[in-house]
């Protein structure tokens, strides 16, 4: 007899299932990511606070009035109170008291000691300050400074980037930690590591990040020396003058960037009409052969993409003139200081790092002719001989006195306090450095 399926079903004896209680979830309100790199960045930023350049050179009040004991031990500090510090409060992105907590537990440091709550930090009790430290002694300082030129600009500006790179690299662990890094632009800076360095590892670059230019401070001055005797007479520009003296004294270094209480002695002259007359006198005190004049640029554009649609022309240019080698290096192939343009023109000024860069820039333009055809455009494209247009975007170099000219514009603007590249003149009664100042809260 036929016997529906569902009554079939019904009259079989089934094993019941045995429920199997679900295991509870845990209930995750907080995100515990942090970008690897940021993080190591982070830590190494502390680690650059708390070395003895940071400890040893610095009002001593400044951290003990934030120390406290924890779990029956002295000299922590909480994490909440390191914000303030400018080494910390210019990082971009800004950390807070969480990103730090979640960056010295994924990523410890040997110098560095988290409280068992990882809200507190001290600095190991075996890396405490000596009497070999070379923050305390001007000879040991001068023997422990590199000058360091890395392949892309901007890198000098983020002292835990700089500090992350160099102890990624092969360099001797006997450096290590970086003790302070200045920035003496967005191309170049004096890094202070924890141990004297021997001329034949600065000049090994196996030891070094890729194509970063490592000299020993000794050997930057005697250059610096041999390049101003050829200059005839030494440059008037305060920050050319400021930093080799600056670097020169004990009270004068790096120190007085880091801590604003210490005794500031001017390196540049008190005067700021004498600063002016001496800037004015550009044609003696700049680098020609920097600055390339852009035309029929479109006026929708903007700076990042000429900045793109010139690197872009470049490459290009290098792929099909030169070998294959020129294209496996790191960074662009050709380095853009800053791109001088307003918007709604079609002509722009580009600052090159080398002369060697503007005569590159102008070489890859003439060869492909490329237009812009909106705004956005950063590829371009081909002008043909036979299409009779003559639109293509165009570079000369600026030369002679225009170029003067131009300097001279650019340093009055400076002085006006235009742009993000505001000067301050520098004042006797108030102790202040034309350099930028670090100050600590209190």
């Amino acid at each position: 007899m036929f016997v529906p399926r569902q009554l079939q079903k019904k009259s079989l004896c089934q094993q019941q299932k045995e429920s199997t209680p679900l295991a509870p979830t845990e209930k995750s309100t907080k995100n515990d990511y942090i970008d690897p790199t940021l993080a190591k960045e982070m830590v190494m930023t502390l680690e650059i606070l708390f070395s003895d350049h940071g400890i040893e050179s610095g009002p001593p009040e400044w951290f003990s009035a934030r120390m406290r004991s924890v779990e029956g031990e002295s000299d922590f500090i909480h994490l909440s109170a390191l914000l303030d510090c400018p080494l910390l409060a210019e990082m971009k992105p800004k950390p807070s008291q969480m990103t730090l907590r979640k960056a010295l537990t994924q990523y410890p440091s040997d110098f560095l000691q988290l409280s068992k709550d990882k809200y507190y930090i001290r600095r190991r009790q075996e890396y405490l300050a000596s009497s070999r430290s070379p923050a305390g002694h001007p000879k040991c300082s001068e023997d422990s400074t590199i000058y360091i030129e890395p392949h892309v600009t901007g890198i000098t500006l983020n002292p835990g980037r700089v500090a992350r790179m160099l102890s990624q690299s092969a360099m001797p662990r006997k450096y290590l930690p970086v003790q302070f890094v200045e920035a003496g632009d967005t191309a170049w800076a004096f890094v202070i590591l924890s141990a004297a360095v021997s001329h034949e590892d600065a000049e090994n670059q196996g030891l070094w990040p890729k194509d970063w230019i490592i000299m020993t401070k000794h050997e930057w001055r005697k250059r610096d020396e041999e390049y101003q005797h050829l200059r005839g007479r030494r440059p008037t520009s305060p920050a050319r003058i400021r930093l080799p003296e600056r670097h020169d004294g004990a009270s004068g270094s790096s120190v007085q960037q880091m801590w604003s209480d210490l005794p500031i002695f001017p390196t540049v002259p008190v005067d700021p009409a004498s600063v002016r007359e001496g800037d004015q006198k550009m044609n003696a005190d700049y680098e020609s052969g920097l600055i390339v004049y852009l035309t029929n640029i479109h006026p929708l554009t903007t700076k990042e993409t000429i900045t793109s649609f010139i690197t872009r022309q470049v490459d290009r240019y290098n792929g099909k003139k030169r070998s294959s080698t020129l294209k496996d290096r790191d960074g662009p192939p050709v380095n853009i200081n800053y791109v001088d343009y307003s918007k709604g023109l079609t002509t722009a000024y580009l600052r090159l790092r080398k002369a060697q860069d503007s005569e590159l820039v102008v070489s890859a333009l003439k060869k492909r002719k490329r237009r812009m055809q909106d705004g956005n455009d950063k590829k371009g494209k081909k002008v043909t001989n036979d299409s009779g247009r003559d639109n293509w975007v165009k570079a000369t170099n600026v030369e002679g006195n225009e170029e003067r000219i131009y300097w001279e514009k650019v340093l009055a603007a400076k002085w006006k306090g235009k742009g993000k590249n505001k000067r301050k003149l520098p004042s006797h009664d108030a102790g202040e450095s034309s350099s930028k100042q670090i100050k600590f809260s209190d």
